[in-house]
This record gives structure tokens, C-alpha cells and sequence, in this order.
């Protein structure tokens, strides 16, 4: 949850091997773009990348644009 580009998403990846999954999801456009990118680039085989966010209840949430504010750090854009 919150797999922001994929740093964390692509360790999990090799620990679990290639008969293991990974699950990643991650709400912002552009910096879920980048996960899908890190993951090609890799050769990642077994990670699923979703474009959504993860609550205790199933509904639509708005997601903020990028925050341009926060110099450096698109992952503190707010939701």
C-alpha cells in the first residue's frame, strides 16, 4: 500500500521469488507511472501494480494532483 516507485515493492519482489506475488498499489497518476516503469526496467515478473489506494471501506476517494510544493517528494502529496 503506498508503493510510491517501487523501492520497497522491488526488494519484496526478490524475497519472495518467482513463485511468490507481490501486490503493489499506489493512487498518484504520475507516481504510479513511475512504479510501472521501475518494475519493467528490472524485469520484475512477479508484481502486480494497481492504481488505487487501500481503505477500510470500499468507495471512491479524490486524489490530488501532483504537489508541486512539496519540492523533491511527490509521495507527500496529500490524498
Amino acid at each position: 500500500a503506498g508503493a510510491n516507485f517501487g523501492f520497497h515493492t522491488l526488494e519484496m519482489a526478490s524475497k519472495v521469488g518467482v513463485t511468490g506475488q507481490v501486490l503493489a498499489f499506489e493512487p498518484q497518476r504520475v507516481v504510479f507511472q513511475q512504479l510501472c516503469h521501475h518494475i519493467f526496467r528490472n524485469g520484475v515478473r512477479n508484481t502486480w501494480c494497481l492504481p488505487m489506494a487501500l481503505g477500510d471501506t470500499s468507495r471512491e476517494v479524490p486524489v490530488s494532483a501532483w504537489c508541486e510544493a512539496v519540492a523533491g517528494n511527490v509521495g507527500a502529496t496529500p490524498i
